[in-house]
């Protein structure tokens, strides 16, 4: 049974049909605006397995401090949140997320352990001994066209809702 102190929501979107380099920024912008838009304790995670992909936003129910613009449920803030993303991802703002992206892969990867963790999950995810150096190649070559794609499709995707309580 899952523990938590608070109630949560996680919303789920298919993206098995998505590029995975693409995905990754796109997460990595979507917590840029969580920080910003101040849904404290939200996170956008790329899961990853063999057969499948998806983006997974994850949120406290809580109703944030500041209210306002970031007033209502918890699912109403994380869409908002990706569509305000989809109208922020220029290319200076991929370009920052993609960098970043690629040096949480190389930062892993600095000792032994992060090297066989980054280069055996890779391995598990698509069964390619060199999956890892492709994947960080691919990462370099996203641009704001590929993001602005995974978005739009993201919204026009229909999420699995899941909501875990204490």
């Amino acid at each position: 049974a899952p523990q938590v102190v608070n109630r949560r929501l996680g919303l789920g979107y298919p993206a098995s049909r998505l590029d995975p380099a693409a995905l990754t920024v796109a997460a990595a912008l979507l917590n840029e605006e969580f920080a910003r838009a101040g849904l404290a304790g939200a996170s956008a995670e790329v899961w990853w397995s063999a057969r499948r992909r998806a983006l997974v936003l994850i949120a406290p129910e809580s109703a944030p401090r500041n209210g306002g613009a970031a007033a209502g449920s918890a699912r109403d803030r994380l869409e908002r949140a990706v569509a305000a993303v989809a109208v922020r991802a220029d290319g200076a703002a991929v370009a920052r997320a993609r960098r970043r992206a690629v040096r949480d892969v190389l930062f892993t990867a600095r000792s032994a352990e992060g090297l066989a963790d980054v280069l055996g999950t890779m391995l598990d995810r698509t069964g390619e001994p060199e999956a890892a150096l492709q994947f960080v190649a691919a990462l370099e070559r996203v641009d704001a066209h590929d993001v602005a794609g995974v978005l739009r499709a993201l919204r026009e995707a229909r999420p699995e809702v899941v909501e875990v309580a204490p």
